[in-house]
C-alpha cells in the first residue's frame, strides 16, 4: 500500500469510527424509542420496519443507476447520500416534538435508508478500488474491529444517560451526541479522495437493466445472491420482534438494550480482532459456510434468556457468531464479480435481500400480533429457516479467491 492510499486508509477508518458512533446511537433505539415514547404496537413496529429495510432494496436499485451513469463522482455520491442518511437518522428521536410524528418518522426512517443505500454502493465501489485483493481480508477485519469499537463506546454512552436521566432527556441527549458525530463524520469524508476515477457507462435503461440480468446468469454470481436471499429472509422474519419482546414480554428496558448491544459488538470486534490474525490461513467459503451454524440458533437462544445477564451472554455469543459471517459476505460482494460486475452484484444483493427481508419482516410481525405463542413460533422459525440455507449454501456457495 504505497503512501498516498495509506493516508487516505487512515481517514477511513476514522471516518468509519465516527460514522459508526453516530449511526449505532440513532438506529439501536429507533424502536424502543417508538414503543416507549411514540406509543408502538407490534404492527407499528412491523410496518416501520419493513418500509425501512424495502428502502434499502429501492436504494441499491437507484444507486446503481446513478452510479452507472455518474460513476467519475462516485465519492460526490457517498458524501452526500451517507452524511444525509446519518443526519437523518439523527433526527429520529425529536419526533415527539412535531406534530403528525407518527407519519414523520416513518418517513425519516426511510429517507435515511434510502440514501444510506444509495451511499453504501458508493462507498463500497470506491473502497473496492482502494483496498488490494490481497490485503482484504486484513484490512476489512481492521476496519470491522474501528467499527465494533466505537459502536461500543456509543452504548456505553447511552447506557450512562439511561441510568442517570429521565427516559425522554436521555434519548434526547442520545440524539444530539448521534448528531454531532455524523458531523464529525462527514467532514472527515471531505478529507478523502478517489485516486483511482472510472468513467461513467453512458447507457441507458435498457442496458443497465441488461446489467442486472447479467449478473443472474452467472450461475455462481446467481447462487450467492439466492443463498444470502434465503438467509436474510430467515433473518429478518423476527426482526420487528426483538425490543418488543424483550421490553413487553421480559420486563427489558434500554439499559438492557445497550447492555445487549455493548455485549454484541464487543465480541464482534473480538472475533474480527481473531480473524485478522488468522486471515492468512482462512479459507472464505468454508469461513460464510460454517458461520451459519452458530448464528441460526440465536432466536431460541434469545427465548431462553429472559433476565438481562442472560440476554448478555447471548448477544456475546450473537457476536462472535456474525463476526466470520459478516466478514466474507464482504469479501464476497466484492470480489466474487469480476471488475465489470461488481456494481451489478452489489445492487442486485441490496435489492434481493432486503426484498426478502422486508417481506419476512412484515409476515412475522403480522403472526406475531396473533398471540404469544404466535411471537414464539416466528423465532422457532427463523432457526430452522437458517439451518436450511446453511444446506443450500453447503452445496450452491462458489469459491472466491484472495
Amino acid at each position: 500500500m504505497d503512501d498516498l492510499i495509506a493516508k487516505y486508509y487512515k481517514v477511513w477508518l476514522l471516518y468509519s469510527a465516527f460514522y459508526s458512533f453516530s449511526i449505532t446511537m440513532s438506529t439501536i433505539f429507533y424502536q424502543s424509542y417508538a414503543i416507549k415514547v411514540l406509543n408502538f404496537e407490534v404492527e407499528d413496529l412491523g410496518n416501520v420496519t419493513s418500509l425501512s429495510i424495502a428502502m434499502i432494496a429501492l436504494g441499491n436499485f437507484n444507486g446503481l443507476y446513478l452510479l452507472h451513469r455518474f460513476r467519475n463522482k462516485r465519492l460526490m455520491l457517498w458524501r452526500t447520500f451517507i452524511s444525509l442518511n446519518a443526519v437523518l437518522w439523527s433526527l429520529i428521536g425529536f419526533m415527539d416534538l412535531v406534530r403528525g410524528s407518527y407519519y414523520l418518522f416513518h418517513v425519516c426512517v426511510a429517507l435515511a435508508q434510502l440514501s444510506g443505500a444509495m451511499g453504501a454502493l458508493a462507498s463500497s465501489d470506491t473502497i473496492a478500488d482502494m483496498v488490494p485483493k490481497d490485503l482484504s481480508i486484513k484490512v476489512f477485519s481492521k476496519l470491522n474491529t474501528y467499527v465494533t469499537a466505537a459502536s461500543s463506546m456509543s452504548l456505553l454512552t447511552a447506557i450512562v444517560m439511561f441510568n442517570f436521566m429521565d427516559v425522554v432527556y436521555s434519548y434526547r441527549v442520545c440524539y444530539c451526541l448521534s448528531m454531532a458525530s455524523a458531523i464529525v463524520s462527514a467532514g472527515l469524508l471531505m478529507l478523502i479522495k478517489d485516486l483511482n476515477v472510472r468513467e461513467p457507462a453512458a447507457a441507458n435503461f435498457k442496458t443497465f437493466i441488461n446489467g442486472l440480468k447479467e449478473v443472474l446468469d452467472n450461475a455462481d454470481l446467481r447462487n450467492y445472491a439466492l443463498l444470502m436471499a434465503m438467509f436474510m429472509f430467515s433473518v429478518n422474519l423476527p426482526a420487528a420482534l426483538w425490543n418488543y419482546y424483550l421490553i413487553m414480554v421480559f420486563r427489558g428496558n434500554e439499559i438492557w438494550i445497550s447492555v445487549n448491544n455493548v455485549l454484541y459488538t464487543f465480541a464482534l470486534a473480538l472475533g474480527s480482532y481473531t480473524l485478522s490474525r488468522v486471515s492468512h490461513r482462512l479459507n472464505p467459503r468454508k469461513t460464510l459456510v460454517y458461520s451459519i451454524i452458530p448464528i441460526s440458533f440465536v432466536p431460541v437462544v434469545f427465548l431462553a434468556s429472559p433476565t438481562m445477564a442472560s440476554q448478555a451472554l447471548m448477544n456475546f455469543y450473537s457476536g462472535l457468531s456474525w463476526s466470520g459471517f459478516n466478514l466474507m459476505t464482504s469479501i464476497y460482494s466484492l470480489y466474487l464479480p469480476k471488475e465489470s460486475s461488481r456494481l451489478h452484484l452489489l445492487s442486485t444483493i441490496g435489492i434481493v435481500n432486503n426484498l426478502s427481508s422486508a417481506l419476512a419482516s412484515r409476515l412475522g410481525a403480522s403472526i406475531a400480533s396473533t398471540s404469544l405463542i404466535a411471537m414464539q413460533s416466528v423465532f422457532i422459525t427463523s432457526c430452522i429457516g437458517r439451518l436450511l440455507s446453511l444446506i443450500y449454501a453447503k452445496k450452491k456457495l462458489p469459491y472466491v479467491t484472495v
